[in-house]
């Protein structure tokens, strides 16, 4: 089985299931498995293994039981970089990045506020591990 063609099938499966933006999350599921991006799934239509059908399942019988995308694939985009999320972690949220944007333009100076926020980081992680 190529990728599009299970891309397929998955987004029908998540739309019955009532998944917002099935398309694109049956696209980040089987571009994760294969270590690709998702512009590569277009342009070279891979062929799936056994395993990465398997694996591609598994996520998606998961995902159907309303477990967050970003748990299952432990990982999350936020601002441009990407975060290890698992069970227990807070997901950032989508309008969290408004707030980054509209800060930045409102505070010129928040190169500076990094700097104080990296710094704090620094610290609360030396001292949660004392």
């Amino acid at each position: 089985m190529r990728a599009l063609e299970k891309i397929r099938e998955i987004a029908g499966i998540l739309r019955i299931n009532s998944i917002l933006n099935a398309e694109k999350q049956a696209q980040e599921i089987v571009s994760h498995v294969l270590k690709i991006d998702r512009i590569k799934l277009f342009t070279e239509n891979p062929i799936l293994d056994e395993n990465h059908i398997e694996t591609i399942d598994s996520f998606v019988s998961r995902r159907i039981k309303r477990e967050p995308l970003e748990y299952i694939l432990g990982e999350c985009d936020f601002y441009n970089i990407k975060i290890k999320v698992g069970q227990g972690v807070l997901i950032p949220r989508p309008e969290t990045e408004i707030i980054v944007e509209e800060f930045k333009k409102k505070h010129p100076f928040y190169q500076r506020i990094k700097v104080l926020f990296l710094i704090f980081a620094l610290v609360l992680v030396v001292l949660l591990y004392q």
